[in-house]
């Protein structure tokens, strides 16, 4: 497994506009290793005659058809009546 330096950590805080202090990067980087560590381990796992599971439990659809109403929305009716004629919106005269 490749051992990463504290330059390469210092690369990576600075794109992630972190300050870290020496302390920091110590700590980051033997996490950073052991998360490595583990995905090492995974991908070394043999998956070659292993069947996908797509979920643990058997879901149903749910899905309904999809079938057109009538919607009967006024968008001006919480508004005063003086602002409104057939259904536009009255303003005042602009030139």
């Amino acid at each position: 497994m490749p051992e990463f330096g504290e330059d390469v950590l210092l690369h990576v805080s600075k794109l992630a506009r972190l300050n870290l202090n020496q302390e920091e990067l110590e700590n980051f980087s033997k996490q950073l290793e052991d998360v490595l560590a583990v995905f090492e381990k995974i991908s070394g796992v043999e998956t070659e005659n292993v069947d996908p599971a797509f979920h643990a439990v058997d879901l149903e659809e749910s899905l309904r058809e999809d079938e057109p109403e009538s919607w009967n929305w006024d968008p001006l009716a919480n508004t005063k009546s003086e602002l409104k004629e057939d259904g536009y919106i009255k303003s005042p005269r602009i030139v």
